[in-house]
Parts: C-alpha cells; structure tokens; sequence
C-alpha cells in the first residue's frame, strides 16, 4: 500500500490547497449545464428542421418525377432523351436529381420529355425536343432544364406527347410543340413551333392538361374546351372531326379539375363524379358498349372522387378515403390488379390507402401517401417503378427506393 501510494505521490501532483477539491463539483456542475443546454438546443434545431419528403408525383410514359418539400425534383426511368433531367442521358430505377432547380413548384411528364413550374411563374422543360416541346429552336433534346422563353406568371403546365401548354396568371394560354393535329390551338400552321404562341378565344383559363394529340383547358366558370386531334372523339365535340381551334364540351359545366390521356379525356366534377370521352378501345371511358365517344360518359360507381389521372389507356381516380379505382387497360398490370387484362368497371387498387395524389403513366401507375412514400405498379422495364427490378415487361409493384 505504501508503494502505491508513493507511486501515485511520483506521477500526480496533489495540490496543497484544500479549497481546490472543493472547486471541482462547482466546476463539473458548470460544464454539465453546458452539456445539457447544448443538447437542448440541437434536439430543438433538429426537431424544427422539417423532413423533405416527396409532395406531387407525376409519371411519364418511361419515366416518373417527384417534387420534394425542399422544392427540388427528382426523377427515375428511362433517360435516353434525357427527360430524367439530369444532365446525362443515363437512366434506372434509382431517382436522379434534377439538375439546377431548387424553386419547383409544380411538375408535368410526358412520353419522352418533361417541364417543370417554378415558384416564380417561370417554366423549364428537358428531354426530347423533336417537335420544339422543349422550346429550345436548335430541335435538339436536352439532359438540363432550360427555361421557356415568352412565357411568364404561369400557374399550370402540362406536357403532351410532342407539345407542351402553359396557362397563364391572366387566364390566357401558350403552347408550343407539334401542332400537326392542332394540338396548340392555333390552326394547322405552322406544323411545330418552339416559340410558345397564344391560344386564342382562351381568356379565363384556370389549369390545362396535355393529351397525345389533343390538349384540353378548365376554364374558371367549369367549363373545359379542348383543340387538336379528333379521330377517338377526345375533343368532346359531339363529332369526330379535328379543330385547330378550342371548342367547349358539351354537357360540362361544373368541373373542378381535368386530366388528358392519349386519346382520351376525363374530367372531375364539383360533386365527386367523373365523366370521360374519346377513345375506349380498351375500356377507359369505363364501359364495354362504345368503340369511342365524342360525347362525356359518365364513369359508374365513382360518387366521391378528388382526383382523376388519366394514362394511355387507363385511368384512376383517388377518392375522399384515400383508396384508389383504376380502370381501362390492364395489360401491363397498371390497374393494380392480377388479372383480367382489362377492367370496363373501376375497380379498387389492393392494399393502396392513405394516398393523397395519384399519377397514371403511359402503362404504370404511381401513388404518393400521407406518409411520404410513393408505391407505383405496372412494368419496370425502365426502371420506372423505382424499385430494383423485377426489369421486364411482366407487372410489378413496389415502394420507390429513395436511399
């Protein structure tokens, strides 16, 4: 014991002064306050920084996009025109940010191209640029977002298949594009445009949505009129001839929202029903009777809807509960369902709940919850769905892998 004791004596210095031992509680109280107020105030930055979180999904026809909470977008799938956006024309399942954007605050895709709406009004738009969808006058396609000249204080974009619109703060609208159809509402000339050009007769438009060959406006008294192509009746004139020019849908009068797919259209009513025309080859105006309607059929058995999207040859709607009904062609599994491959009556999606926004591709379907999380079903050749395989064409389902 001595011999520690005088080891300890060698090695430590023990000051003489007894009031030094008596400052050490004072002195460790002090630096514990420091610590406990240091993880207060940490705990407190953390809790206020909000989680960024996917907020709206819209889904192409190889490709789907997310708008996050921070106001940035991400994009997956298929990228050989660069519609992913991120300055590469590489692709997969796995999201891509999207290059220089920060400020999104609204998102539309297409078959092979994609337009953002910025919180200032601005529009930017990547991909394939064939037809000047893009609005870049060189026709090349794109891996980065360029800004859409002449177009400002826009309040809705929608991209169509090789056009896009804009409506306008004011209630006027642009498109540019293709418009070997009419698709821009200008006439049949010229044949494309890069230059965004002003739709006519349109003063009080409130959203719009692009289809294959045809686009579609809600007007704030809800009304909808539509312009371009015509062979299914998509227009919803009555007739199947084409106009260059918008026409108004007869019998719509109370619609709140509106979605265009390739040759169809459906629109939301204030009430919670839906109505739907053009083509319905394969079921997705909801019925087995007609080949087509230029007319508005409405959809059975949809009383509380909230939403409507409308793909290729399909559509969903997302009703007052959180639960999904899709119908149309379910070849590629984009109902959601097992079988058969189509559905002429809307059919609930299994195990989809909680959704608040729905988004119907090409031939997928994508859903984004309360929780944040974003399911998609349909074919993953693409890597469309955002899941790590399967990579073919047969149907698959699963939660987009964000990490």
């Amino acid at each position: 014991m001595n011999t520690l004791l005088g080891w300890a004596k060698g090695k430590c210095h023990f000051p003489s002064d007894i009031t030094s031992f008596r400052r050490l509680p004072l002195l460790f109280s002090f630096f514990l306050v420091i610590f406990i107020a240091g993880v207060i105030f940490f705990s407190r930055i953390d809790e206020g920084t909000p989680e960024v979180r996917p907020v709206h999904i819209a889904a192409g026809a190889y490709h789907t996009c997310g708008l996050f909470s921070d106001h940035t977008l991400k994009c997956w799938g298929r990228n050989g025109n660069g519609q992913l956006g991120n300055n590469t024309f590489k692709g997969g399942f796995s999201p891509q940010a999207v290059s220089g954007l920060n400020s999104a605050h609204a998102i539309s895709t297409s078959a092979f191209h994609t337009c953002a709406l910025l919180s200032n009004g601005a529009i930017h738009c990547w991909g394939s640029n064939d037809s000047g969808q893009i609005g870049d006058v060189s026709f090349g396609n794109t891996s980065q977002p360029s800004e859409i000249k002449f177009v400002r204080n826009a309040v809705s974009v929608s991209a169509g298949s090789r056009h896009t619109c804009a409506v306008l703060s004011d209630g006027t609208a642009k498109c540019w594009g293709d418009n070997s159809k009419g698709q821009l509402g200008i006439g049949t000339q010229p044949e494309s445009s890069a230059i965004p050009l002003e739709v006519p007769l349109i003063t009080k438009a409130k959203a719009i949505s692009a289809g294959g060959s045809h686009t579609c406006v809600l007007l704030k008294a809800g009304g909808v009129a539509c312009w371009g192509g015509n062979e299914k009746g998509q227009l919803g004139r009555g007739s199947l001839s084409r106009s260059g020019k918008p026409w108004l849908v007869s019998d719509i009068e109370n619609a709140i929202s509106l979605s265009s797919g390739g040759d169809h259209t459906c629109a939301l009513l204030s009430g919670g029903s839906i109505q739907c025309w053009g083509d319905n080859n394969s079921s997705q105006l909801a019925t087995h009777f007609y080949p087509h309607s230029p007319q508005p059929l409405k959809i059975p058995e949809i009383t509380d809807a909230i939403t409507v999207s409308s793909g290729a040859f399909h559509s969903c709607a997302l009703l007052n509960n959180g639960t999904v009904k899709c119908w149309g062609q379910h070849i590629n599994g984009q109902l959601g369902q097992t079988s058969p491959p189509e559905r002429s009556v809307p059919i609930i999606v299994p195990g989809v709940t909680s959704v608040v926004e729905i988004a119907a591709g090409a031939f997928h379907t994508c859903a984004l919850d309360t929780e944040g999380l974003i399911e998609c079903w349909g074919p993953n050749d693409s890597g469309q769905l955002g899941i790590k395989g399967p990579n073919g064409h047969s149907p698959a389902r699963g939660y987009v892998q964000f990490h």
